[in-house]
Formats: structure tokens, C-alpha cells, sequence
């Protein structure tokens, strides 16, 4: 029997591992997942032998080497290169680009720096295969145990509806209970989705034509409030869906959804002084009343801005806006997804 899931990963890892430290000629090679909060690394696989440094070894040699690192990077600009490697000892470090708080790792037996060609390129490979390992445990992860669905939707304060190309509802995932004043106005029509507003319910309805049309992919759109205001919502695809259907994630504003932003700014480092900021952006304030409100200067406000910028790779409020309800993506497609496929 073939192994599945999590298994078929770490089997996939540890076949790839094995065969690049033999086409490297190397003695010990080990990859893993570097969590730049803990300082350690959570996840690794290592293949050499009886000759080489153990894993252990190799891994305690490469947490002091990155702790170091991380560290004089920690309030640096965003790292710009594929690729960054260290000396630890007699073991060479790769970092590759870190994806949220995670840095995909390789650790190996070669001295640096890596003059021999083939076994530079090898290495280089080794770690994009690292790099392409963490990002799809952080972003594809489409198995949620059975029963956490809604207890994570209420965690992070996530709402969803699914629904087809023509706004027709196939799942109403909103908390019971009474609207409240800051609730996204939604407009229910003979069972279809829509918003009352004229301009708003136009991007609703490209945005659906998006996510379930022929190259499918996601969009946000601005949607009224109860009170007036405007909140923000994110139309998605639900892959593999027939006919095919789109999600539509938002906020749940009854909720202290404090831990969804919390989560956010701690992956990109952001300081407490930034995150009063970012939070006045994120609530859709101008500049001006974000200083207002954190009685901070105005002047100040915009040297956050400017870090906030650096540490996030936004360049406008607009983007760094976009950015944070994209992150709510992987988390809100794998809940999604699993409640359809728990409801059919």
C-alpha cells in the first residue's frame, strides 16, 4: 500500500534527501523548517552515513548559526536573495526565503564557500526543494480534522458563504445570533448573494465571474457595513468544485477577531508601537486619524508606515490592506473546502 497524507510527504522528503547527499557525494545531509520565534527547527529530515555528524548534532550547530542571523536581520529589510548561506563549524547553513516566520533550511557536510559547481548547484536545488516543501505545508494544507471546522471558524473569526458563479448560496457559514451594527450588509435574493449597493454589488458579481470563470483566482471587494462603514471581503475559488463555486470569506465583526490580526503582524515582526498602527490601516483610517486615534504624530505615523512597509514587502496602504485579507486564504480555502466536502 502506498503511503498517503502527511505520510506520502514525509516519504517523498526522505527519498529526495537520500538521493541528493548520494549524487552529492556527502557524508551527512539534513533539511528541515526553521521557526524564526521558537529559534529552532520544527520540522527536518536527514539522510547520511555512519561517518557524518548525526542529525542532532546538525541541528543544534545550525539553530546557534540561525539564531545569530535572524536575529541581526530581525529589524533589517526583507531578504532579497533566493538564498543566504552560513558557516557553522564545518557544516555549511542554507537559508532560503522565509515563508511567514518559517525559513527553509539545508544543512550539510561541504565547506564554504561552494567552489566545486556541481555540488553548489545541487545544494541550491536541495533548498528549493526545501522552500517548495514549506510552502505547501503552509498554504495547502486541504485535511482539517473532522469536528474543528467551526471551532476554528469562531477561533479566527472567519465567515463564509459558498456560492455559484451566479451568487446562487450553496452554504450560509455565518454565526447564529442577531446582526449587529459593524455585520457586512449582505443582501439575500431568492437564495442568491448580493449587496444592496449599486457600485459594490457589481464587484461582487465580477469578482464571483473571477473565481469560478475559466483561469479561476481570488479578489477582495469592499462591502457595506449595518453602520455605514465599509469592510472588506474575499472572493476565492473552491478548487475542484462542480459546478464550480467560489468562497466568500469575511471577518465575523461580533467576535474578538484581535487573534487573526495578531497572527498577521507577529509573522512579519511588527513591533507593538507598528501594530497600533497597522490596526488603524487595516480598519481603513486615513494617516490622520490613525495619528489621532493612537495619539501619536503624524510624523510618527508615517515612520511606522515606512517600517511597516519594509517588514511586509507593502509598498501603499491599499496593498499592505490586500495583503492582510489574502492571508486569510489558506486559512479560510482549507475550512472552506473541508466543510463542503463534510456537507456533501
Amino acid at each position: 500500500m502506498s503511503p498517503t497524507g502527511s505520510e506520502d510527504s514525509g516519504f517523498r522528503r526522505q527519498e529526495f534527501i537520500q538521493h541528493l547527499c548520494l549524487c552529492a557525494e556527502l557524508p551527512a545531509l539534513l533539511m528541515g523548517f526553521y521557526d524564526s520565534a521558537t529559534r529552532r527547527i520544527s520540522e527536518s529530515w536527514a539522510a547520511g552515513t555512519d561517518g557524518g555528524p548525526t542529525p542532532a548534532e546538525m541541528i543544534r550547530a545550525a539553530e546557534a548559526r540561525l539564531a545569530v542571523q535572524t536575529a541581526l536581520t530581525a529589524n533589517g529589510p526583507p531578504q532579497e536573495a533566493p538564498e543566504i548561506w552560513l558557516a557553522a563549524g564545518p557544516l555549511a547553513v542554507g537559508m532560503g526565503k522565509p515563508v511567514a516566520r518559517l525559513v527553509p533550511v539545508l544543512v550539510c557536510t561541504a565547506p564554504l564557500p561552494l567552489t566545486q559547481p556541481g555540488l553548489a548547484a545541487l545544494l541550491r536545488m536541495g533548498l528549493a526543494y526545501a522552500h517548495q516543501q514549506l510552502t505547501e505545508d503552509v498554504y495547502s494544507r486541504l485535511i482539517w480534522p473532522e469536528g474543528l471546522v467551526e471551532a476554528t471558524l469562531r477561533v479566527l473569526s472567519i465567515e463564509v458563504f459558498l456560492v455559484t458563479a451566479t451568487g446562487e448560496i450553496r452554504y450560509d457559514g455565518r454565526s447564529p445570533g442577531p446582526a449587529g451594527a459593524d455585520d457586512p450588509d449582505w443582501l439575500m435574493v431568492n437564495g442568491r448573494l448580493s449587496l444592496r449597493d449599486d457600485a459594490c454589488r457589481a464587484q461582487l458579481q465580477r469578482a464571483l465571474a473571477v473565481a469560478t470563470g475559466p483561469a479561476p483566482s481570488a479578489s477582495i471587494v469592499s462591502v457595506p457595513a449595518r453602520s455605514g462603514l465599509m469592510r472588506m471581503a474575499v472572493v476565492a475559488p473552491l478548487l475542484a468544485s462542480t459546478p464550480p463555486q467560489a468562497m466568500v470569506l469575511f471577518e465575523a465583526p461580533r467576535t474578538d477577531h484581535a487573534a487573526l490580526r495578531e497572527h498577521f503582524f507577529a509573522t512579519h515582526g511588527l513591533t507593538q508601537s507598528e501594530k497600533l498602527v497597522a490596526q488603524e490601516v487595516l480598519d481603513g483610517k486615513t494617516l490622520n486619524e490613525a495619528a489621532e486615534n493612537t495619539r501619536f504624530s503624524l510624523s510618527t505615523v508615517r515612520s511606522y508606515m515606512k517600517q511597516i512597509f519594509a517588514k511586509t514587502g507593502a509598498h501603499r496602504q491599499s496593498e499592505l490592506i490586500s495583503m492582510y485579507y489574502t492571508a486569510i486564504l489558506p486559512v479560510g480555502t482549507s475550512i472552506a473546502s473541508a466543510e463542503a466536502r463534510r456537507s456533501h
